[in-house]
């Protein structure tokens, strides 16, 4: 999805079902229900935080949906920031071009997966670890920051999450400049350094520049 969106940028436009169809299936990939949790909207002031009196129901996103049958079926942290991030590049895109194909009923739905979904990283929240995952730590981190950036957030669950991921991989970096811990696949030391160099560079550009 990110590149498909760098294709937006760059002139490489994608008809408005694609984008359509693509949020639908996201939507698929998270959880049916979840506990009631009080939201914490990140973008609203501190001072009036006591006024926001919504709840939701904190639900993630699992690699090949969230049934719990499976690994591939649990959510995990990184699957929750990408879903989260397709949901925010799909509904820009279709929002900026005022799509007729993008209805009420769909925009419904992308905003309650939206707040259902930055609940569960408010309930789960950590940047020591992919929460659900055992590994892909260094992948969360980028996850988190797509995810965050896209929106301008700069705070999940009361946390600056920039700053405390940071401090993880500044603490957690090799002497030789690399970063490996968690990484499954090959060349180790190549993918995890990307994933934390992205993070650490804040990568991802916001979806307007407003």
């Amino acid at each position: 999805m990110l590149a498909f969106l760098a294709g937006e940028r760059c002139g490489i436009a994608q008809p408005d079902q694609f984008y359509v169809d693509m949020l639908r299936w996201t939507l698929t990939m998270q959880e049916k229900a979840g506990p009631e949790t009080p939201r914490w909207d990140p973008t609203i002031k501190e001072e009036d935080r006591r006024y926001n009196p919504y709840k939701d129901a904190a639900r993630g996103f699992g690699y090949l949906g969230a049934s719990g049958a499976d690994g591939e079926h649990v959510p995990t942290g990184s699957m929750t920031a990408c879903g989260l991030a397709n949901v925010l590049i799909c509904t820009g895109i279709l929002e900026a071009r005022n799509s007729p194909l993008y209805t009420g009923e769909l925009q419904k739905s992308a905003e309650k997966a939206w707040w259902d979904g930055i609940a569960w990283l408010d309930l789960h929240w950590s940047v020591d670890h992919n929460v659900n995952k055992g590994n892909y730590h260094y992948y969360y981190l980028y996850c988190l920051e797509r995810a965050c950036d896209l929106k301008r957030i700069n705070l999940i669950a009361g946390h600056p999450w920039y700053n405390e991921g940071a401090q993880v991989l500044v603490d957690q970096q090799e002497t030789t400049g690399a970063w490996i811990k968690d990484q499954t696949h090959e060349p180790r030391d190549v993918l995890g350094t990307c994933f934390a160099l992205l993070f650490l560079n804040r990568a991802t550009p916001a979806i307007t520049g407003d």
